[in-house]
């Protein structure tokens, strides 16, 4: 038998309180002021030729920000094809030793700013560059599933992260509901609490869910009504993963991976303190939740605190409430950490405990109680010497377990105990080829008891060796990797089963001569697509090439358009600008040689009747 649940509909009231900040009001005025007249003057030619020659053998530069002139400290320049890294002083200044001549790729990632890849030619002429970085205009977030995390707009496999402002608009009741509005991303759901995630259809054991690069140890992946034991809102941020990059972390995560990170163990230096509170309200069922955290350092030692929970009634609908789909959640977690200037090494301790509802089954009497303990220890480094540039080792302790329980009596009890390790390391550059190997250890003690235990109770013993590679060129990567797993069950007085299993997967990626299409790609800024415009608007495809002129003669641009059999083009009125909108046509074709040239023309005429003193704004 089907059943419908409506979806549910609700006024959702938000506040985020950020305390105890390390930035002043003071400053924060300070950057919202205009900027000066001399900052906002062009940039001088040598500013603005990043691709200037440098002497073989040693390879440096400046970074400064595009709008102030600022040098820009603690920013990561990469120099691609060598797969060797450096990071900018106080005075933004960088440089790369041993350099051989020819031509290179450096890629420039700092805090607050836009990733910036460039081309640079290395040579016997000796000259200092100055390369501007502008500050972004969007939410950039670092992938941390690698050993050696890197910008999402650098990184080849399909992501997603939330993070920040948009992870806080995003919050949910669940892991699932925070991330259905992903790309790719759906949900499925017993009820709203124990939602999980759905990545391009697939679910289970298909989709992999980590928290800090560690296996939650719920058991989520076996049931429908089991959920995942994590409070979004103990996450710092969230990252979906998709392609080759999975096999570091197992070989049946063919959907995909979504990564919690929480920073319960800090990895960087931290100098005083600071901490952020969040609150949320509902009303489409009574629901109210709210986390904080702390994070206190002096530069050499750092702790982490955080905590929260969550309350929500049943869930009201037009028809009458969902009875039985009430969830209560609460966690805490402690980390402390020694942050060097290349390593780190930490621990952290966390508890979760929730209680839900399940709906309409069994007449809405059954509720689930999971509760997990987890303890984590882990070490890394970044910027090493050796065969090795990035390390990470992770150790995690994990005690699950939780009760279906029917009315107030127990009816089947759950258990999941498992202690898993991990090691993972970045490799030099070989040539070409640069990238990641590890290894893994999973120990997993299962049992279940009651009317619905459909499996005896089973240990296991599994081991892992994988490896990601990436092939370099200057517009050209191609990326691959593989793992060998070996798993043993042991059931419950049955004779063990072992299985060993290997997987292996192959990506390409094309870039644009020194551009990133995803995120450097050129409109018409916002004052050239107004409607009423003198200027016309510009289209370029491949095959063709459009102009569509300003308001006053869009009509004749239109007739001309169907005459020559071309989908015509539309401007929409938007907020703050103008949508183009392509219109419905019955057939299309691409203009030939002669109707480009007479397109051309009229345009070039177009522009000069409208520089002319007679036309009207």
């Amino acid at each position: 038998m089907a059943v419908l649940v409506p979806v549910r509909v609700g006024v959702v009231v938000r506040l985020v309180l950020v305390s105890l900040a390390a930035t002043s009001w003071a400053s924060v005025l300070a950057e919202s002021a205009p900027l000066p007249a001399a900052a906002r003057a062009p940039r001088p030619p040598s500013a603005q030729t990043a691709a200037a020659p440098v002497a073989a053998g040693v390879l440096s530069g400046r970074l400064i920000n595009s709008l102030s002139g600022e040098a820009i400290p603690a920013a990561v320049v990469v120099l691609e094809e060598l797969r060797r890294q450096a990071t900018s002083s106080a005075d933004g200044s960088f440089s790369f030793a041993g350099v051989p001549a020819g031509t290179y790729h450096l890629i420039v990632r700092a805090d607050g700013y836009s990733s910036r890849r460039m081309e640079v030619q290395a040579t016997a002429i000796a000259a200092a560059m100055e390369i501007p970085v502008d500050p972004e205009l969007h939410f950039e977030e670092v992938l941390s599933v690698s050993a050696d995390a890197r910008s999402q707009f650098d990184a080849f496999q399909p992501t997603s992260v939330l993070a920040g402002q948009e992870l806080t608009k995003q919050l949910g009741t669940s892991l699932g509901a925070t991330l259905e509005n992903q790309t790719g991303v759906t949900t499925r759901s017993f009820g709203p609490a124990p939602a999980r995630p759905v990545i391009r259809g697939l679910d289970g054991d298909r989709v992999l869910i980590l928290q800090d690069g560690q296996r939650m140890g719920d058991l989520s992946s076996q049931s429908g009504d089991h959920g995942i034991t994590v409070n979004p809102a103990a996450a710092s941020r969230i990252e979906v993963v998709r392609g080759p990059a999975t096999l570091l972390y197992g070989a049946n995560a063919i959907g995909g991976l979504v990564n919690v990170i929480t920073n319960d163990i800090p990895t960087a230096r931290v100098t005083g303190a600071s901490g952020n509170v969040t609150l949320d309200l509902g009303t489409v069922a009574n629901e109210a939740g709210g986390a904080a955290d702390l994070l206190v350092g002096n530069g050499t030692v750092a702790l982490h605190a955080g905590g929260g929970g969550r309350t929500s009634g049943d869930v009201g609908t037009p028809e009458g409430e969902v009875l039985n789909s009430q969830s209560r959640s609460g966690f805490g977690n402690l980390g402390l950490s020694w942050t060097g200037t290349k390593s780190y090494l930490g621990a952290s301790y966390g508890y979760d405990d929730t209680k839900y509802g399940i709906p309409v089954v069994e007449d809405g009497g059954i509720q689930l109680t999971p509760r997990r303990h987890s303890f984590s220890i882990r070490g890394g480094g970044q910027n090493l010497s050796g065969a090795f540039d990035a390390v990470r080792a992770t150790f995690s302790a994990r005690r699950y377990a939780h009760e279906e329980l029917e009315g107030s009596a127990v009816g089947t009890a759950f258990s999941n105990d498992t202690n898993e390790f991990e090691v993972m390391g970045a490799h030099r550059a070989l040539g070409r080829v640069k990238g990641s190997v590890g290894g893994w250890l999973l120990e997993r003690s299962f049992n279940a008891v009651g009317p619905e235990a459909l499996s005896p109770a089973v240990d296991q013993r599994s081991g892992a060796a994988f490896i990601y590679e990436e092939v370099t060129w200057p517009h050209v990567t191609v990326q691959f990797g593989g793992r060998v797993d070996h798993t043993r069950y042991q059931p419950f007085n049955e004779t063990a089963r072992p299985f060993t299993t290997g997987s292996g997967s192959v990506g390409l990626l094309l870039a644009g001569r020194g551009r990133r299409p995803d995120h450097r790609g050129r409109e018409p800024g916002a004052g050239r697509t107004h409607a009423g415009a003198r200027r016309a608007v510009l289209l370029r495809h491949p095959h063709r090439e459009l102009r569509v002129r300003s308001r006053q003669s869009r009509a004749g641009a239109r007739a001309r358009a169907r005459r020559r059999r071309v989908a015509p083009l539309a401007l929409a009125a938007g907020v703050g600008g103008t949508d183009l909108l392509p219109q419905r046509h019955s057939q299309f074709r691409v203009p030939a040689r002669d109707d480009r040239r007479r397109t051309a023309t009229a345009a070039r005429r177009v522009r000069q009747s409208l520089s002319g003193p007679g036309h009207r704004r």
